[in-house]
């Protein structure tokens, strides 16, 4: 099985695991381990030993609403204009 970790990840797998079965101290598990104690925390509060994603789960930027109505409309008589006239574009008038 090939392990597949992101580019920053401190731990793997199996280090998670013994993270989240020892009764050490945070502290006492960070000096052993060579890790951020945030990074043994984070792994404690976790059920999981697998990475999450660490992409974004919603877009950060949005249109507002008088950019939808205006992108809607070009499309609209774009794709309406599109079999009639050589030259019509969402753009403009060619």
């Amino acid at each position: 099985m090939e392990l597949s970790l992101h580019a920053n990840a401190t731990t793997t797998p199996k280090t998670r695991a013994y993270i989240q079965r020892s009764k050490k101290t945070v502290a006492e598990l960070a000096a052993e381990l060579g890790v951020n104690e945030t990074t043994i925390r984070r792994w404690r509060g976790r059920d999981t030993v697998r990475d999450h994603s660490h992409r974004p789960k919603t877009l950060t930027t949005s249109l507002a609403a008088i950019e939808e109505i205006a992108q809607f409309t070009l499309t609209s008589v774009a794709a309406a204009a599109r079999g009639r006239r050589s030259g019509v574009t969402r753009i403009g008038v060619a």
